[in-house]
């Protein structure tokens, strides 16, 4: 086993470094090559029969854009904070701090139910492919009710937090920027970083992170079916409601694994209950803690494991 692990390891560092590499200049050339031309439609947009709505944004006013026509959101940011929660509008509204000039400002998109959000004017040209020495906070208020099918967020260094949302699928691609969630129920969160901690409060279904040495911290209200982390270094930590029951298969050199509930072990495997929940860890030095949610220390039971 030991002998697989180190293989995984060695092609996942080879993928780490392209990754970074990829990430420091912003984003995939692919990703950004359409926005030359700031304002030209995206290959698959052009195809598109709805009308599209785009423009920059004021630096005096908040762009708005009706919530009944938005299901898919994608936002590009280079630097800065991206916040996106539910407020007392009617309508999605977007707003960035202030910058110096006009090439500077946010540009958007919504074509179909589509919103596509940019960083600055002519992206791809700045530097490697975004201007990284540019901070700016970005804000998006949502209607209370809002909901989305969709949110991709490519990011370098920008910190994400979102609040209070329900969304079916969540892709993330970043290097540095932190991702928070708070109270938010999303079906499937899809996680690639290099160093961005992943923290989130509230109901998920599935979790998939690729890391080199981020940490994921998850609260939650349910019991997934499937939690799954590959990293260099970065831990796992997961707190389930006290009748959870999981299967936690561990592949790693050095990591260590804890629990606040009773496990067995059966061909490898710790087992927790029915173990209905499949966590699988991945690692060279990665730790593994399950907590258990409102649990009391009379109660706790831990367990140590390492490969």
């Amino acid at each position: 086993m030991k002998h697989n692990a180190i293989l995984r390891i060695i092609l996942f560092s080879i993928t780490i470094v392209v990754l970074l590499a990829i990430l420091a200049a912003g984003l995939t050339l692919r990703r950004w090559e359409w926005r030359l031309d700031p304002l030209a439609a995206s290959p698959e947009e052009s195809m598109a029969a709805v009308p599209a709505e785009e423009g920059t944004a004021s630096r005096d006013s908040a762009v708005t854009v009706s919530s009944s026509q938005v299901r898919e959101m994608e936002i590009n940011w280079a630097a800065g904070s991206i916040l996106i929660q539910p407020a007392d509008v009617q309508e999605i509204t977007i707003s960035e701090s202030t910058v110096s000039d006009e090439a500077n400002a946010m540009r958007w998109r919504h074509s179909g139910s589509k919103l596509a959000i940019d960083f600055c004017e002519n992206t791809r040209l700045k530097g490697f492919g975004i201007n990284v020495s540019l901070r700016k906070d970005l804000t998006i208020l949502v209607p209370r009710d809002f909901a989305l099918d969709s949110l991709e967020v490519n990011a370098a260094s920008a910190k994400l937090k979102v609040q209070q949302l329900t969304i079916r699928e969540v892709d993330i691609d970043t290097a540095s920027g932190e991702c928070e969630f708070t109270d938010c129920a999303v079906d499937e969160l899809d996680v690639d970083t290099a160093s961005g901690d992943i923290r989130f409060q509230g109901t998920l279904k599935a979790l998939d992170c690729e890391a080199a040495s981020a940490c994921v911290y998850a609260e939650l209200d349910n019991v997934p079916s499937r939690v799954s982390m590959d990293s260099m270094s970065g831990s796992l930590n997961l707190t389930l409601p006290e009748d959870a029951g999981f299967t936690l298969s561990m592949d790693t050199m050095s990591g260590k694994f804890t629990s606040d509930f009773a496990t067995t072990s059966q061909n490898g495997n710790h087992i927790c209950g029915n173990g209905g929940c499949l966590v699988k860890m991945n690692a060279m030095s990665g730790d593994v803690s399950i907590h258990k949610a409102h649990s009391t220390a009379h109660d706790t039971h831990e367990t140590e494991h390492h490969d």
